[in-house]
């Protein structure tokens, strides 16, 4: 049985304001535990929370045949829990276990359960660009600085000429017109806030690369 200070609360009833401010005080703060991250990657989100926001953990839903289940976002690399301390992240997974039977999530935590692992990578990079640079040999800093004079990059603000290039080059067949509305929206968002950049690099007036970075707890 749940435990009765842990709440099933659904999104349009959290208050967003604690939730975010909570996961930007974090140690390890995640861009996509983001209230208005999930509001846009999975828009009938709800959350279990432990008693008022001491720790919480997003739960992306739906329903199929009568049945709830929950589901990975897609853009969305992985799943974390907020937790104050360690007997409250206890809580919270227990009742994560106890209330859901149909899972099919990435998380950044293990469960027993789990029968499979993923693996990413995660790069430190200092906040000096001159410490990056010594790293590199002579000869690498010659090649990088003659591709520079013959390669332009340039900030842009149009998620939908992102999307068409990511699209031309990677031809995702599982990603749907659903899924791209959505980044359009999380990419347009991003920029709003600030919290992000498109930046293309051009040969001969061509764009012949993009990215869209994140840029969250600066």
């Amino acid at each position: 049985m749940r435990n009765s200070n842990v709440q099933i609360i659904n999104h349009k009833e959290l208050d967003k304001v604690i939730w975010d401010k909570k996961i930007g005080a974090s140690a390890s703060p995640s861009f996509f535990m983001l209230s208005w991250v999930l509001d846009i990657l999975h828009p009938n989100w709800d959350a279990l929370v432990y008693l008022n926001y001491e720790a919480f953990m997003p739960i992306p839903k739906a329903q199929k045949y009568g049945l709830t289940y929950v589901f990975q976002p897609k853009f969305i690399r992985s799943l974390s829990i907020f937790n104050e301390n360690e007997d409250q992240r206890e809580l919270i997974i227990r009742a994560f276990k106890e209330t859901y039977s149909l899972v099919n999530i990435n998380l950044d935590f293990e469960l027993k359960e789990s029968n499979s692992n993923g693996v990413f990578q995660k790069l430190s990079i200092p906040n000096s660009c001159e410490l990056l640079q010594n790293a590199y040999s002579k000869n690498a800093l010659r090649v990088i600085s003659k591709l520079d004079v013959e390669i332009e990059y340039k900030l842009f603000y149009d998620a939908g000429t992102f999307i068409e290039f990511f699209q031309k080059i990677k031809n995702i067949k599982s990603l749907k017109s659903n899924s791209y509305s959505k980044l359009h929206q999380l990419i347009n968002e991003t920029l709003k806030r600030e919290n992000g950049k498109l930046i293309a690099a051009f040969y001969k007036g061509e764009m012949i690369a993009c990215g869209f970075f994140i840029f969250f707890q600066k």
